[in-house]
């Protein structure tokens, strides 16, 4: 596997953003099944279900980001392509305003 700093850099730093971005859709989906849930549109099975292949998919991500942090090599690549999220999907659902919560009736 190439290191970051040898052949390869490019696209290992490609694919960490590929990845980066799967994050976020993954949180996305997360967060949109818990809003949907929470105006009645989505049922409690269906937004377990969908949180839960959420969850799949931020582990599949670390185990695929794993060998490209350490490069192989022990060189550390983790703060290149940016700051890490916050993961607001471990807050609880009562600490996070709700987002229409500003909204006149």
């Amino acid at each position: 596997m190439p290191t970051i700093d040898g052949p390869g850099r490019t696209e290992m730093l490609d694919l960490l953003d590929l990845l980066d971005a799967c994050e976020r859709l993954a949180d996305l989906q997360h967060r949109l099944a818990g809003d949907l849930h929470t105006l009645g549109l989505l049922d409690d099975t269906t937004r377990l279900n969908t949180i839960a292949q959420a969850d799949q998919i931020d582990a599949c991500i670390e185990q695929a980001r794993h060998p490209l942090i350490t490069g192989g090599s022990g060189s550390d690549i983790a703060s290149s392509p940016g700051p890490r999220r916050h993961d607001s999907r471990r807050d609880p659902p009562d600490s996070r305003p709700h987002p229409y919560s500003g909204l006149a009736a």
